[in-house]
């Protein structure tokens, strides 16, 4: 039923519903991924709520889809043991390791009360530098934790040596009397650099009552650390996700929010929407969180139309300034072409709009919410 809706939704007619065997593994891939979300939409003066489910049963789903769909096509080959479709189940199921469902975001009004409890709790400087690292950065929870303990790897995982901070050109060490102007902290492999190409995230001052490159400044500077080892410890072991969603629960709580609605990715998501409430593009977004697909920014940014409108401008904009031809459709670029067209962009963006941004994402309100 609930694959029906979903193409009743996109306005499939019934041969795009019960395609060829390999068209129906393309039919699964969005239906699995859009099951795992939330979201309303208008029709009209009418809105529809979809809710979420968890990626364990998104898989359920899709089994159950192949089942009715070898039945009706009179085959045995079951379309959801496909490998594409179950490489973006397994990338479900790591994006959620506690089987949660989509979260909310972060702002940065909900940040700095966060942030405030945790003076007071035990690593209280350790864990206000991870969690404001963490939503000013757009990282994801294995970029900046480790899955379990036991499963810390220098080669993969944030070590100390991976936050270099700088007085403007000069590489200056924590706990000396120069003071900082930037961080930048080096993400050594994420999901969408499965390669370990790395990309630089780049901290100023926000000059406001919580700053990111302060906290981690003051959790560095408490003593002198082996540089291969873990960033964010407690008794000298790496903190795992459990560990930090644990803390995380307890300080929302203690805030007055509900902890359920919110998880390791509502950094990112917070950190992404703060970027689009502070003006910058899709394309720009894309670049400094490290997506590749334009649809996670969208599910992950809540923006007027207008604004999307005007994004898409800017991308075809930035396409053909990286000498891609504008007028080709972005679905129809390969993705090392969108890929190479995204890095270039970022990589020609100055070093004072970067340390600016830091500043506006931490100014920048709630984006405005579509109607």
């Amino acid at each position: 039923r609930s694959y029906l809706r979903f193409c009743e939704r996109l306005a499939w007619d019934k041969q795009r519903i019960l395609p060829e065997w390999g068209r129906m593994v393309d039919n699964l891939i969005p239906y699995v991924t859009d099951a795992v979300q939330t979201y309303t939409w208008n029709v009209g003066s009418l809105t529809f709520s979809k809710k979420a489910v968890k990626p364990e049963t998104a898989a359920g789903y899709a089994r159950d889809v192949a089942k009715w769909y070898a039945e009706e096509m009179a085959t045995s080959d079951m379309v959801h043991k496909a490998p594409r479709l179950q490489a973006v189940i397994k990338l479900l199921r790591e994006a959620m390791p506690a089987g949660s469902e989509q979260k909310e975001g972060l702002t940065s009004a909900n940040m700095e009360s966060v942030l405030r409890h945790l003076e007071s709790v035990p690593h209280g400087k350790m864990w206000r530098a991870m969690m404001g690292m963490a939503w000013i950065g757009l990282l994801r929870p294995c970029e900046f934790v480790v899955p379990s303990q036991g499963k810390y790897d220098v080669t993969s995982h944030a070590s100390v040596d991976n936050i270099i901070f700088y007085k403007h050109d000069v590489e200056v060490k924590p706990g000396s009397t120069t003071k900082p102007t930037r961080m930048v902290f080096v993400v050594k492999k994420s999901k969408t650099d499965q390669d370990r190409m790395t990309r630089d995230v780049v901290v100023g001052l926000t000059g406001s009552s919580w700053c990111p490159l302060t906290m981690m400044w003051d959790y560095l500077s408490e003593g002198a650390r082996d540089g291969h080892e873990s960033l964010f410890t407690v008794n000298k072991k790496p903190v795992t996700y459990k560990q930090m969603r644990k803390v995380l629960s307890e300080a929302l709580k203690s805030v007055g929010l509900e902890p359920k609605c919110f998880g390791g990715h509502s950094f990112r998501i917070g950190g992404a929407q703060a970027l689009a409430a502070a003006g910058k593009s899709i394309i720009y977004i894309m670049s400094y969180g490290r997506w590749r697909c334009v649809e996670s920014v969208l599910r992950y940014v809540a923006t007027p139309v207008f604004m999307r409108e005007l994004d898409s401008r800017d991308m075809v904009l930035a396409l053909a300034d990286s000498q891609i031809n504008g007028k080709e459709k972005v679905q129809e670029l390969g993705t090392e072409r969108i890929t190479d067209a995204i890095d270039t962009y970022y990589e020609r963006h100055a070093m004072h709009d970067k340390l600016w941004m830091s500043r506006n994402m931490v100014q920048a309100g709630a984006p405005i919410q579509v109607a």
